[in-house]
């Protein structure tokens, strides 16, 4: 897997900092860059907006807890194991 560059880094770890207290509806680019110690031009050549930031830290966690997902057909015949299997994804991810 390919290393993103810092300032990516920096977005997403202010975005998850900023998103434990404040719904998505309610940050700013500007606050989130500034969070981030970034210039709001850098936000833009990776993310469209706010939600398209959203959207991909979602999809990026949920493509990990997947990948981390061994027996997926388990699902129907042991879904306790299968529940144990995501949850242990989820916690390390």
């Amino acid at each position: 897997m390919k290393k993103q560059p810092k300032s990516k880094r920096a977005i997403i770890a202010a975005f998850i900092d900023i998103r434990k207290h404040t719904p998505v509806e309610k940050m700013t680019v500007t606050n989130l860059c500034k969070v981030a110690e970034i210039n709001k031009s850098t936000f833009y050549v990776y993310y469209q907006d706010i939600y398209d930031l959203s959207d991909q830290v979602e999809n990026d966690l949920v493509r990990r807890i997947t990948n981390r997902i061994s027996h997926t057909e388990c699902a129907f015949d042991d879904p306790g194991a299968f529940t144990e299997e995501v949850f242990r994804a989820y916690g390390e991810n």
